[in-house]
This record gives structure tokens, sequence and C-alpha cells, in this order.
């Protein structure tokens, strides 16, 4: 294939695109690394906010559901993000 160039993880005409390929393949690599941060963050937010709920005086089951919902979303994501 001479008008194909490999430009990282993409294919683009040769001269024509490659360097909107090259800005694509970047922006891809960056959003996948921002998406593994997903499941750490929500992990320790509902991990707060779940403790924090737990030993409030009276028990806030709003802050105490939230955090349930924050550990749903990590664990949830954590597995999309393994498969």
């Amino acid at each position: 294939m001479d008008c194909a160039a490999e430009v990282g993880i993409v294919i683009a005409c040769k001269g024509r695109h490659e360097e909107a390929a090259q800005m694509l393949s970047g922006l891809q690599m960056r959003a996948r690394s921002a998406g593994s941060l997903l499941p750490f963050f929500a992990g320790c937010m509902g991990l707060l906010f779940l403790i924090w709920g737990l030993l409030s005086q009276p028990l806030s089951l709003f802050t105490t559901m939230l955090g349930g919902l924050f550990i749903l979303i990590a664990i949830v994501s954590f597995v999309k993000m393994r498969s």
C-alpha cells in the first residue's frame, strides 16, 4: 500500500492526512489514560462518602447512598475498562 502511512495507532493517506491522523492518535492515547483514572477517583470518593455517611450522627442515609453509588461506578468502569 503505497498510498497509506501508519501513524501511531491509525492509518492515513500518505502526504494528505498524516498530520490530522497524528493529532487524532495523540488524543486517543490521552483519552485512554484519563479514562483509566475514573475507577480510582470514583472508588476514593465512594469510600470517603461511605465512611462520612456511616460515621455521621445521626446516620446520613443520603451520604451513605452516594458513597455506594460512587463505589458502584468505580466497579462498573473498572470492569468496562478491562474488557
